[in-house]
């Protein structure tokens, strides 16, 4: 954004600045009302950030949303209800919305009328191409993690949820292995709970796994990607960075086929995604190590380009202002 001449501010709701911005673009929205630590708390923390919101819109402020998720993960209980009701009066203080898929607008789209009344456009996930430092060779990741040189490495790599489905990969270390005694796989990230820390720390002792549970540095992602061979969602995504983190270094993912993540593996190019349906199962697993195998070449991050997204971004932030005639429509689309 900034090279296209756009000043750009970190933004607090708790700590709103001075003079109101022409734009305000959200994220993740739930994020302010997520520090709460009770169902009780995170209504306040809702209800603050509304008031913020409806605020700067009257100091004539506009609001675009980013829609990263259809709805917060592991939601339960009040909080289920505390984001019914904020989605709905969130969204209706939005003056534009942005999606990384058109297969994500029409989904939620058909879900929310509010959002129908909106200018909207499609804008990809941006690549993580050199984020994480320059691609290294498979050798000296594996080498620099300690990891086996002569397997076919399978990385889980994240912040470990419950909704991320960890427990279907773990269930099939042994199967696997069992029918290819080259795989090993990985899993990499912080769990989200002790429960999720004590199930998979007992994994510890089986052959061809290596756990590297705990917040992952940003020096060992790209030692990560680059010394793994695949990379494994097991749980559905509406928008994964991961996937685009993998794709980034070269590597191929695994996850279960959804109309967002199909759109995004056609960007990318033929073989750099295996997308399947039902559970995850060796054969799965199989069935993927053999379509990359014969992959021509890597993915193709043309529609991922930062400098491509930044003056699309740009181009919509004009339209929502009223400084632009029309809206641009599927801008990753676009050159």
């Amino acid at each position: 954004m900034r090279r296209h001449h756009a000043v750009v501010d970190d933004f607090s709701i708790g700590a709103p600045p001075d003079r109101a911005p022409d734009i305000v673009h959200v994220h993740w929205p739930e994020a302010f009302m997520w520090d709460g630590r009770t169902p009780v708390q995170r209504m306040k923390g809702a209800r603050w950030t509304l008031q913020a919101l409806r605020t700067l819109h009257r100091r004539g402020s506009r609001v675009v949303w980013t829609c990263h998720n259809e709805k917060p993960h592991d939601l339960h209980g009040a909080d289920m209800l505390t984001w019914t009701v904020f989605e709905r009066m969130f969204q209706a203080q939005l003056s534009g919305a942005i999606f990384m898929t058109e297969a994500s607008r029409q989904h939620m789209l058909h879900r929310s009328p509010l959002l129908r009344r909106l200018p909207t456009t499609v804008i990809p996930h941006g690549h993580y191409q050199d984020w994480y430092g320059s691609p290294v060779g498979q050798v000296t990741a594996r080498q620099r993690l300690g990891l086996p040189a002569d397997r076919y490495i399978y990385l889980f790599f994240g912040r470990i949820r419950p909704y991320k489905n960890i427990d279907a990969l773990t269930t099939l270390i042994g199967p696997t292995v069992a029918a290819d005694e080259s795989a090993h796989i990985v899993i990499a990230g912080k769990p989200a709970t002790p429960a999720l820390e004590t199930s998979l720390a007992a994994l510890a002792e089986m052959p061809n796994i290596t756990l590297r549970l705990g917040f992952v540095p940003d020096e060992e992602v790209r030692d990560l990607m680059c010394a793994s061979d695949a990379v494994v969602l097991p749980y559905p995504v509406f928008n994964s960075g991961v996937a685009l983190l993998a794709a980034s270094y070269g590597r191929p993912f695994v996850t279960p086929d959804t109309a967002p993540v199909r759109e995004t593996a056609g960007l990318l190019g033929a073989g750099n995604a295996h997308l399947f349906d039902g559970p995850l199962t060796p054969h799965t697993l199989a069935e993927a190590r053999a379509r990359f195998q014969g992959r021509d070449s890597g993915p193709d991050l043309t529609a991922f380009s930062w400098d491509r997204i930044g003056r699309a971004t740009m181009d919509f932030m004009e339209a929502a202002m009223g400084r632009r005639t029309t809206t641009p429509e599927h801008t990753s689309k676009q050159d």
